[in-house]
């Protein structure tokens, strides 16, 4: 239920703003994915407060317990029940506040769409008229026209599958990464910290990882509008920002990753915009949600396996990382070489 509420609103917010400022596509995709990445990034400062901790009274009646180690351990433990409701009663009031204002928006639109109305009934019997009522028409039509030619057009494009291996192939890495942090920390720690010392770092390291993941957003999404201006391709762009990717792999970087991740949900949703249309970019994008599903999947089950059975094994995971990622930005060159050979310059 999390994860269907969470996606829904990326994907509405994301649609709406790219719908509403399609001429600025790369800040109107940047933003609502960047608020996403500010919201983990206020998620793990708040969870450094007391209140989410579990103290020391919970050990009371634990004679087992050593004392000495209570200090250390139990400061650093979250208490989940609290968490969860704090954050079930939050999303519950910005629930019923985005209700009243999507409220708002809708009498407001469809006031304006009666004053059209009457305007064009007004002007039907002008020579010019034809003209206004199909404008208006197309303003107002909800499905984009030749909406299904059109994606089954996309489906039977090339370049949408090779596009979609090479984000199967940098997300799911990414993905990963942020999924077994706790674990990667713990595995890679080289001054055999206590455990309690590992777990107070996480925060610290989630922090920067939203940090720069939330930061790269935000500049991608100018710097694309800021290129488009230009007619300059953002498709290296995207592969530069891949690169990062792998070289944070390679060196077990969150700085890195969390730069890379953010920068490919923004990046990517705006060339599918730009080669297929962004009138039909909930069928196209909605279709390359399953990429980071099936590599989010994949490649925790591969690094659940290498953790498993070898703690040296860490090295051997993140050199297959980098180079899936590497891969990831050659397709991303060979389906740019498609769209250079129809005329499309992305």
């Amino acid at each position: 239920m999390i994860g269907l509420a969470t996606s829904s609103l990326y994907f509405s917010n994301l649609l709406t703003c790219a719908k509403i400022f399609p001429q600025h596509k790369g800040l109107a995709i940047s933003l609502p994915i960047t608020c996403y990445g500010l919201s983990a990034l206020l998620g793990s400062q708040l969870l450094k407060l007391d209140y989410f901790h579990m103290g020391r009274e919970i050990y009371k009646d634990s004679p087992a317990v050593d004392v000495l180690s209570i200090s250390s351990s139990s400061d650093s433990l979250l208490n989940l029940v609290k968490v969860f409701k704090f954050f079930a009663i939050l999303y519950l009031i910005v629930g019923i506040l985005s209700f009243i204002s999507s409220s708002i928006v809708i009498v407001e639109q469809d006031a304006i769409f009666a004053n059209i109305e009457d305007m064009m009934e007004t002007a039907y019997n002008n020579e010019n008229s034809s003209l206004l009522s199909n404008e208006l028409t197309i303003q107002r039509s909800i499905d984009p026209p030749n909406h299904k030619q059109r994606y089954i057009k996309f489906l039977k494009d090339v370049s949408a599958w090779i596009l979609l291996v090479s984000l199967i192939l940098n997300t799911g890495p990414l993905e990963s990464y942020q999924n077994n942090l706790s674990s990667i920390i713990s595995l890679m720690n080289p001054n055999n910290k206590s455990i309690a010392t590992v777990s107070s770092d996480l925060p610290n390291k989630v922090s920067l990882l939203a940090t720069s993941s939330t930061i790269s957003r935000l500049v991608l999404g100018v710097s694309i509008d800021f290129l488009q201006s230009r007619k300059i391709g953002i498709v290296w762009l995207l592969v530069l920002i891949i690169l990062m990717g792998a070289l944070g792999q390679w060196f077990n970087n969150v700085a890195l990753n969390g730069i890379a991740y953010g920068g490919l949900f923004t990046v990517y949703p705006t060339i599918i915009a730009s080669v297929w249309g962004i009138d039909i970019m909930g069928s196209t994008w909605g279709s390359f949600m399953v990429a980071p599903a099936i590599g989010s999947i994949a490649y925790s089950l591969f690094y659940g396996r290498i953790a498993d059975s070898d703690k040296n094994g860490m090295i051997f995971y993140f050199q297959i990382t980098s180079f899936s990622l590497f891969i990831s930005s050659i397709l991303v060159l060979v389906a740019c070489r498609v769209w250079y050979r129809r005329g499309q310059f992305v």
